[in-house]
């Protein structure tokens, strides 16, 4: 017999209670299978009364009941997509769950010239800069780079760089600080000379030398990267950013340090890291988070996918505001967001699919209560919010 809204309403209850009974689990695990099994579906949730715990309890549940399609992390779990689209919201206000591949188009129509239909999804784009400037543009087809004994690869053996010396007379090349850089819309990956591997986010830069010559292994970020970091006791990895130095012997970990960004936030994944600002310092555990404030330096527990999903294809919205969300979307798709009107307030919750267009996911958020419009100005992509 088919669950009515009443009943769903009060199995969701009980099950954020920890008061449901093994049948009624049962119950509601067959209907958010049935569910997953539509193209889209809708659940209004008004009745929780901590919507924190709703949205933790139910999104687990909806991934659990996806175990054909999940991928399962050391650390975290991801949801993957086949046959439908991998855009999962849960919106604003109501508190409602959003899964679709076909909805109706919820962007503005203003009949102007300028008006984008759709902008594509970021790639693998990246440059290498050399010491005496030389750039180089990387292959888009390719993932990543591999420095290794004085040449820079693909991560299919192509070369990309000789590095070294044209004396021939040395036994080793000389250290050359090298740069990965990555515009709004870019990905790469980078494998350095000890083994660490780096996954670069969009609109970011690395600094790192072409090997670690001295007891320290040292890099520099600006913007966004993840490092699982080759062990080695003997000589500690560091990175810095604006303000900040993250000590490591072998670990994984995020460091987001976007300049136009009030915070830097570094998010250990596995093993441990301790952070240094100024005078003080913190060390972190698996699950924590080092947040730096101009001077200030603070930790604590956080949900670790979703500052680490953007590595796997995903963002993980866990409570973000509308304008943190909209910024991680403007980087990825290379827009300008533009408010008419005042900024959206509240909360957005949800998974998104990196490799979906802007306009899907567009169309999906306008449920929030927001409009979207994007145009182009000055060349240009922007994409305008207002509130209904």
């Amino acid at each position: 017999m088919a669950l009515s809204r009443e009943q769903i309403e009060v199995l969701a209850a009980k099950m954020i209670e920890g008061s449901i009974t093994a049948q009624e689990q049962q119950q509601l695990d067959s209907w958010l299978d049935k569910q997953m099994a539509k193209e889209s579906f809708e659940v209004e949730t008004s009745f929780a009364a901590n919507a924190d715990v709703l949205r933790e309890r139910m999104l687990m549940r909806i991934l659990a009941t996806t175990k054909k399609r999940r991928i399962v992390r050391p650390m975290y779990r991801l949801l993957r997509w086949s046959s439908i689209a991998a855009v999962l919201i849960l919106a604003l206000g109501g508190y409602q769950f959003f899964m679709t591949d076909s909805v109706s188009d919820g962007l503005s129509k203003t009949g102007r010239t300028d008006v984008v239909a759709d902008v594509a999804p970021g790639g693998n784009r990246a440059t290498l800069r050399r010491a005496d400037g030389t750039v180089v543009n990387l292959d888009e087809t390719r993932a990543g780079i591999v420095v290794k004994d004085g040449t820079v690869t693909y991560d299919n053996d192509a070369t990309v760089l000789n590095l070294v010396s044209q004396k021939g007379d040395e036994e080793l090349p000389p250290v050359e600080m090298l740069s990965l850089t990555t515009p709004k819309g870019g990905t790469y990956q980078l494998t350095l000379a000890d083994g660490t591997r780096i996954w670069l986010n969009a609109n970011s830069t690395l600094h790192y030398p072409s090997r670690f010559a001295g007891a320290d292994r040292e890099v520099a970020i600006s913007g966004e990267a993840y490092f699982s970091v080759a062990k080695d006791a003997e000589r500690p990895f560091k990175v810095v950013s604006e303000g900040q130095v993250v000590q490591v012997l072998g670990t994984e970990f995020n460091v987001s340090a976007y300049p136009d960004d009030s915070e830097t936030k570094t998010t250990l994944v596995e093993g441990s890291v301790r952070l240094e600002v100024g005078g003080s310092a913190v060390e972190l555990v698996p699950g924590e988070q080092g947040i730096r404030t101009r001077n200030r330096l603070m930790k604590s527990k956080v949900d670790v996918e979703q500052f680490v999903a953007w590595k796997d294809g995903f963002f993980i919205f866990d409570g973000l505001s509308p304008e943190t969300a909209l910024t991680q979307l403007a980087r990825w798709y290379d827009v300008d967001v533009v408010y008419d009107g005042d900024i959206p307030t509240g909360r957005f919750f949800g998974m998104i699919d990196r490799s979906k267009s802007l306009s899907t996911i567009l169309k999906v958020l306008k449920r929030s209560g927001i409009n979207f419009e994007l145009r182009q100005e000055k060349n240009r992509n922007q994409l305008i919010v207002r509130n209904q």
